[in-house]
């Protein structure tokens, strides 16, 4: 069959300015993690099961074991070695096993890198986000990749020889003529059209830079008619690129330059740079987002999905909460409902509340879709455990935010439990969808009087076994009643874990005493009627704070030596009675001196 071939080969300056292709959309086959590279930077490439393509470093934060023989659930990768997880999008590290109890710092978190798909290749660029690749012969075509080809030589050797045996294409094939026209913009590829049997054929090779003397030729198919019948096309530039890679390796170090065409190609290895595609920040810093959705969930709640305006969310894990800030407005925390595939947005429930600085009457009746709000990065007091054999989560009200997105996490991976969720009227469930879909794991209790709620309680925690962990929110009388009833029937504080959404106790800001911040050698009095997270922040002194409350537990430092008075709800009677943490937002001093860890 006689074809007639016309190339153009297309060259750039410096390979680090541009997107390189990484891998073939084939190659990322669900739940497994593809190995590439970049020049001096290897890649930890997988597909979650959202589709969206994440490509990180190749090493886990905490020993450097690579990423590539960790195990993709779909929603994180989860390295081998000591069981770290980290989210998919973000690469922000969700749980450690050898710390369960605890929520990992928001700065434990992979570098990415920026991902697009396109011809059928996997790209990504050490640039910060420049023009996407377009090649006008694969534009609106159906593409195949072809087998990638590792040739041992350097990118310049390999675009040069490229370029040359191009025109000589017909040594591995039926073409008997080639014409090369080097031009001086775009990515660097080949590109082979055909004009005779096969009129909208096209076939295009980019070049991917792995080091100082190691490349991979990446093929893309194009063209209908071809594209009909694609093995025996396959199967030649298969046979074709081989023997192409062995001439140019059998050459060893022979370059066939055109220094008027190609001198601009520089061959060398770049650092890569910082990645500029995700967001990451210490928690007091805000951000904007965009309400991309927001529907009624249930009477007095409404549901807000929230999209980033540029690059990624912060990760968050299951328990975490995020303050909205209005305006003239005091800030409001509430929990994510994200379980561990949910990386693209945050959805949050609001209930409406007449006291308060108004920030939920707000959302209600003036917050609309297209709105920007401005939020906090997620903190979290409430960390999931997932070493427990058995868990237990108990919601009442809107408590069922942060109790719905643990109980996704604990789907997600498999871990048996239990969803209690009680409410006043079916009217009154909140993403009544959501929890219907654990089936047989959740519970649904309407309409019950305090003294059924407390039956219905103790009956739910008489099930549990001294290993079972035991998560509660919802309103305070309920989660008194619970830790009530637990201490009743011998089970651990340990092992019961609550989350007040506001302080129901009275503050008393009556005791004046000071404090010594241990780091920096400062003594800083406190008032009567001024607290000490308020005089901390006269003095320029940053400590993270949410609530301001005593409920959510951000503001939480340790204390050294003094006698804290507690008034928070935050922390538990084991904690409250070592003395060893005070929240600085409400609890004051019986000593005439606090020295803190600040």
């Amino acid at each position: 069959m006689h074809r007639q071939l016309d190339g153009m080969l297309y060259l750039n300056g410096d390979a680090s300015k541009e997107w390189i292709p990484v891998a073939s959309g084939t190659d990322l086959v669900p739940r497994h993690v593809f190995h590439g590279c970049l020049p001096g930077q290897e890649l930890a490439i997988w597909r979650a099961d959202d589709g969206f393509v994440n490509i990180w470093q190749n090493r886990c934060l905490h020993r450097g074991v690579r990423l590539t023989i960790g195990t993709n659930d779909g929603a994180q990768l989860r390295c081998q070695y000591h069981g770290w997880c980290y989210a998919n999008r973000t690469g922000s590290c969700t749980y450690i096993p050898a710390h369960p109890g605890d929520s990992p710092a928001p700065t434990l978190t992979n570098r990415t890198f920026p991902s697009i798909e396109k011809y059928g290749l996997v790209w990504t660029t050490l640039a910060d986000q420049p023009p996407v690749p377009a090649i006008e012969a694969l534009e609106n075509h159906v593409t195949v990749p072809l087998r990638a080809v590792s040739v041992n030589a350097s990118m310049q050797t390999v675009c040069n020889q490229l370029q040359h045996r191009a025109k000589r294409f017909d040594e591995f094939g039926p073409a008997n003529d080639s014409q090369i026209e080097v031009m001086s913009s775009g990515p660097m590829h080949v590109e082979v059209r055909q004009f005779a049997d096969l009129p909208d054929a096209s076939l295009t090779f980019f070049i991917q830079p792995v080091d100082e003397d190691r490349s991979v030729i990446r093929g893309v198919l194009s063209g209908d008619q071809a594209l009909a019948e694609p093995l025996p096309l396959l199967r030649f530039f298969s046979s074709a690129l081989n023997e192409m890679r062995d001439h140019i390796e059998s050459d060893g170090l022979t370059v066939f330059r055109d220094t008027e065409k190609i001198s601009d190609c520089p061959g060398k290895i770049t650092k890569p740079v910082k990645p500029s595609n995700y967001l990451r920040a210490p928690s007091t810093q805000m951000l904007k987002v965009r309400v991309s959705k927001k529907r009624q969930e249930a009477y007095g709640v409404v549901a807000l999905e929230l999209s980033p305006i540029k690059g990624m969310l912060p990760g968050a894990q299951p328990g975490a909460h995020i303050d909205i800030c209005l305006p003239g407005k005091h800030a409001a925390q509430y929990s994510l409902v994200n379980g561990p595939a949910e990386t693209g947005r945050y959805l949050i429930g609001v209930k409406r509340e007449e006291a308060g600085g108004g920030v939920s009457r707000h959302i209600h009746d003036e917050l609309q879709q297209g709105d920007e709000v401005e939020i906090s990065f997620p903190k979290n007091r409430f960390p999931l455990r997932r070493d427990a054999v058995n868990t237990v989560l108990i919601a009442g009200g809107i408590g069922i935010t942060p109790i719905l997105s643990m109980a996704k996490t604990l789907s997600h991976v498999n871990l048996d439990f239990v969803l209690h969720y009680f409410v006043r009227s079916e009217g009154h469930t909140a993403f009544a969808s959501e929890v219907s879909a654990f089936e047989q794991n959740a519970n649904l209790h309407v309409g019950l009087s305090v003294g059924h709620t407390q039956d219905q309680v103790s009956e739910i925690l008489e099930k549990c076994d001294p290993t079972t962990q035991i998560y509660v929110c919802g309103p305070p009388p309920m989660l008194d009643m619970v830790q009530c009833v637990s201490k009743e029937q011998g089970i651990s504080e340990k092992m019961v874990h609550t989350e007040y959404f506001e302080n129901p106790n009275t503050i008393d800001l009556g005791i004046a005493f000071r404090v010594v911040l241990s780091r920096s050698n400062k003594v800083l009095a406190i008032p009567q009627g001024k607290t000490i997270l308020q005089v901390l922040q006269e003095n320029d002194i940053d400590v993270p704070s949410s609530c301001e409350q005593g409920a959510c537990g951000t503001c939480v430092v340790k204390v050294l030596l003094g006698n804290p008075v507690h008034q928070d709800v935050c922390l538990t009677e084991i904690e409250k009675q070592q003395g060893n943490w005070i929240a600085t937002c409400v609890s004051r001093s019986s000593s005439d001196e606090l020295i803190l860890d600040i």
